[in-house]
């Protein structure tokens, strides 16, 4: 990932989001990529998210360290908010997603092309991602 996205991530972990948005700022202008909602904007992220009891029996411990973060820490964190809905609404979604693991699939464009992805893929770990103990993986399936 851009060390810029790395620091942004960070920043807003740390609850700067004037911060977080300077950053993304920077990065959007020296990528190329904008920030802003454009229809025409290109893709460069997708996050599933996928019920624990799916992944849980179906993913090893390895790979979900590797590759997935649970959203009930990312939420219960504050890291995560849910945005644009009253709060009645984003406390429901917000409880319904503390139900789910997430992983984050980032896709890379050119700097002479931006608006389109080379289809190099990574996946991209949550910041604060914590790998989970054998113990604890068994036992947040059941949550």
């Amino acid at each position: 990932m851009h060390p810029k996205l790395v620091k942004a991530n960070i920043a807003l972990f740390q609850g700067s989001r004037a911060e977080t948005l300077r950053l993304l700022d920077e990065y959007a202008e020296e990528s190329g990529h904008p920030r802003d909602n454009d229809p025409n904007a290109p893709l460069v992220q997708i996050e599933w998210m996928i019920a624990k009891k799916l992944t849980r029996p179906n993913i090893s411990l390895e790979a979900w360290n590797k590759n997935w973060h649970d959203h009930l820490i990312e939420i219960n964190s504050g890291r995560v908010k849910v945005h644009d809905l009253p709060p009645e609404e984003a406390a429901k979604v917000a409880e319904l997603a503390k139900t789910t693991d997430g992983t984050i699939y980032h896709f890379y464009a050119e700097k002479a092309s931006p608006m389109m992805p080379t289809g190099k893929m990574t996946v991209a770990q949550a910041v604060g991602h914590v790998p989970m103990s054998k113990a604890d993986y068994e036992a947040s399936a059941k949550q």
